[in-house]
């Protein structure tokens, strides 16, 4: 039996429990509909494009929370900006830890680090950070052969592909390393404010010496 013969057979039965029901069946029925043709759309939309990278261009790096508010990408309506913005954060650690933990948190949205994340990180910063390396090969020019010393003005490069936006409310897109031989990935998930918010910690993997 499908979903219509279903509210048929409900609203027949004539109770205001089984109308309700049978309401309830028929506007999730709609949403589910409305959420594959929006998800296919997507997905079109993304093979269509193909790899696409996408540079952020800043003449200083922010380095508080205040100066990243007041920056062109916080504009969370766009994975690659959400990316941008943590890669600016990882930068601001070894010279302010609690400023840096504080745009991670802003970029998390409703789900702050809790005290076992930050402990992650804290551990990962300490080992793969030293000087600063680790969080400054995710800028342009940065590699082992110039002490991972960024080109100016500073440069993030991001790339999303056609499997980036496989599902419409979550996005994995790749931040160029100058420490590595491919780009490494970022998590990003889209909540009801239509945001796309910071997933899981990333990118904090030791870098080549």
């Amino acid at each position: 039996m499908g979903v219509l013969d279903s509210i048929i057979g409900l609203i027949s039965g004539g109770s205001g429990h089984n109308a309700r029901r049978a309401g309830r069946l028929a506007v999730n029925a709609a949403r589910h509909t409305a959420y594959e043709a929006d998800r296919a759309s997507f997905q079109a939309d993304a093979l269509e494009h193909g790899d696409r990278t996408t540079s952020a261009v800043f003449s200083v790096l922010p380095t508080t929370l205040t100066e990243l508010m007041a920056s062109p990408y916080n504009d969370l309506r766009t994975p690659m900006n959400t990316a941008v913005l943590f890669v600016a954060a990882l930068n601001i650690y070894n010279q302010n830890r609690d400023e840096s933990i504080a745009i991670i948190n802003y970029l998390r949205g409703p789900s702050p680090l809790n005290s076992d994340e930050i402990s992650i990180l804290d551990g990962h910063m300490a080992q793969n950070n030293k000087d600063g390396c680790l969080a400054r090969s995710y800028l342009s020019g940065a590699v082992p052969q110039n002490g991972y010393t960024p080109s100016q003005p500073y440069t993030i490069a991001i790339t999303d592909n056609p499997y980036t936006y496989y599902d419409r409310d979550a996005a994995t897109v790749f931040v160029h390393c100058g420490g590595d031989s491919s780009p490494r990935s970022i998590n990003m998930c889209k909540l009801a404010d239509g945001l796309w918010h910071l997933g899981m910690l990333s990118l904090l993997d030791g870098v080549q010496s």
